[in-house]
């Protein structure tokens, strides 16, 4: 099993490893792996884009409730469709936070799309929010079969996140999101069981508004 990102849309698609790439038998690139390039390029050019606004947020201040709601609610046909439960837990009556509201939803539809495309049907997705100090802790959860120790251990590193087969390959989005989640001064993590599903947890301080 393996996490992947993406971007478009105003969210973060998945891709293949550029030498999981398929050859037609006239020795072309296969439309499948033609499309895949493409994400692969759009996640490269949405990096560079992130990079190169050097740390400009636009922050306002949100209700933690209402960021999570909007993950949900953008993701609730395609988990109805593998029929995934998807639920947000713990953010009532937290204080507001003062984020970039686009740049974090890019955030957690690429932690939510991620979770809900590896849990198995009947399966359950959870997003949690809660107080960590003086900022916010948001979880994403699923119910999936889990990241092996070597994978979780390189998932955010973008020298090796394409590299592999199987479970242990992921790709851009992840960078992107901790790209992210950097700027606004927080931090990304991960941990897992092989067999009992994964959890993503961002911590990001409160912050506040942009003058």
């Amino acid at each position: 099993m393996h996490h992947s990102g993406a971007t478009g849309d105003g969210a973060l698609r998945g891709h293949a490893p550029l030498h999981d790439r398929r050859l037609s038998p006239s020795g072309n690139l296969d439309p499948m792996a033609d499309g895949l390039l493409t994400v692969l390029v759009d996640e490269l050019l949405e990096l560079v884009r992130i990079e190169s606004e050097a740390g400009e947020l636009r922050r306002v201040t949100v209700d933690p409730r209402h960021l999570l709601q909007m993950a949900v609610d953008a993701h609730r046909t395609i988990a109805c469709d593998k029929d995934v439960t998807l639920t947000v837990t713990g953010a009532d009556g937290l204080a507001a936070a003062c984020v970039d509201p686009e740049k974090m939803a890019i955030v957690l539809a690429n932690l939510v799309s991620n979770a809900i495309r590896h849990t198995p049907a009947g399966g359950a997705v959870t997003l949690d929010a809660a107080d960590e100090g003086d900022g916010l802790r948001v979880t994403v959860r699923d119910s999936g079969d889990g990241v092996d120790p070597e994978a979780l251990a390189r998932m955010f590193d973008r020298t090796r996140g394409g590299v592999g087969t199987g479970v242990g390959r992921h790709g851009l989005g992840l960078t992107i999101a901790q790209e992210i989640v950097l700027r606004h001064g927080g931090e990304i993590s991960a941990s897992s069981e092989p067999g009992r599903g994964s959890a993503f947890t961002v911590v990001i301080p409160r912050g506040r508004d942009e003058p």
